[in-house]
């Protein structure tokens, strides 16, 4: 059974969607940007890019 009944990966996409909206509002509003957010907003970029990223890279 899907999560929440949404498609695959969805969760994912609104947890990095929604930590990417704090971090641009803070940039916005020029207020520094705890280290903490920061790193959980890079984990979780990171996270989800990662996925999305063909493996087959052979030349």
């Amino acid at each position: 059974m899907k999560p929440l009944n949404l498609p695959q990966g969805s969760v994912r996409a609104l947890i990095a969607l929604a930590l990417t909206f704090v971090v641009c509002y803070l940039l916005i509003l020029q207020k520094e940007i705890p280290a903490g957010i920061y790193a959980i907003w890079v984990s979780a970029l990171a996270y989800y890019l990662g996925l999305r990223t063909p493996t087959n890279l052979t030349p």
